[in-house]
């Protein structure tokens, strides 16, 4: 697995470094405004404009290094990486930095594998000894290997006003990262979470059924901690807002310029670029 994940990085590391792909990934990040609908960004308005800097990080459940390669030239392209004004004032926002939850290739104390907690080991057994918990449950495994992945996530996630997913699977084995994002939301009713998804037609065209049934299972992965008569259920869905992933990271465009460029036999890579979202 670990050949495939580097072979991937590698093949990923030319189409980074193109100048139209930091640009778009930049764009991304700055103008949501410009991908969303209306609605969409009404319902998060208030912290894309927020009269104060807006603190950018970043938490990848990948294990490849291609979000790291991709911010670093990001934000060597653009410093500061915002400046914006505002009701008559001018702010600058910032990028504070990716964080790895499960590690990365590069880590010599391996990669982060298994379950949420000890309820999705099948075997009852292995379910209560804490040697195959540390083995398999990911937030004890990080422990194990002595770093402070889990708890700097949880710090970061517990300050977040605003959360925007992107190719997550909102799977049941990370499921403790989004009781996180449940907690932060119940204890700020102004938190809002905004959902990219691969699987959600774009709004306005003719899916609105099948928009609609993404937009219920999105939302279900997403409270999946909760139980379905929690009186914090039905606040907390209508702040999920789903969006098709096609709104965001227009990759496609993006990387045809840099085929285009790299058939003509022109070096993608910028000059002033040194040389990464998972």
């Amino acid at each position: 697995m670990r050949d495939h994940l580097r072979s991937e990085d590698e093949r990923a590391a030319g189409i980074v470094s193109d100048e139209s792909v930091i640009e778009e990934t930049w764009n991304t990040f700055v103008s949501l405004k410009s991908r969303l609908t209306p609605l969409s960004y009404k319902a998060i308005r208030s912290y894309a404009d927020v009269t104060s800097e807006n603190r950018y990080r970043v938490i990848s459940l990948n294990y490849t290094s291609t979000i790291d390669r991709l911010m670093k030239a990001v934000s060597e392209a653009h410093k500061p990486f915002r400046t914006r004004s505002f009701a008559s004032s001018m702010y600058t926002d910032t990028f504070n930095g990716v964080l790895h939850i499960h590690g990365t290739l590069e880590d010599e104390g391996g990669l982060i594998f298994g379950v949420s907690d000890e309820s999705q080991i099948a075997n009852d057994e292995f379910s209560k000894s804490e040697e195959f918990q540390d083995q398999w449950i990911k937030r004890n495994r990080n422990v194990v290997y002595g770093n402070e992945r889990s708890d700097q996530a949880q710090s970061i996630i517990g300050n977040t006003d605003l959360f925007i997913l992107y190719g997550c699977s909102i799977g049941p084995t990370d499921r403790y990262i989004w009781q996180w994002v449940i907690n932060r939301m119940i204890a700020d009713s102004n938190v809002r979470l905004l959902v990219f998804d691969y699987g959600a037609p774009l709004r306005g065209g003719l899916e609105v059924k099948a928009l609609k049934i993404e937009e219920r299972r999105v939302r279900d992965a997403v409270l999946q901690s909760l139980d379905p008569e929690d009186q914090h259920r039905e606040g907390i869905a209508k702040r999920i807002r789903v969006e098709s992933a096609s709104y965001a990271f227009q990759f496609a465009e993006a990387r045809k310029g840099f085929l285009a460029k790299a058939d003509a036999g022109v070096d993608s890579v910028s000059n002033e670029s040194p040389v990464q979202m998972g």
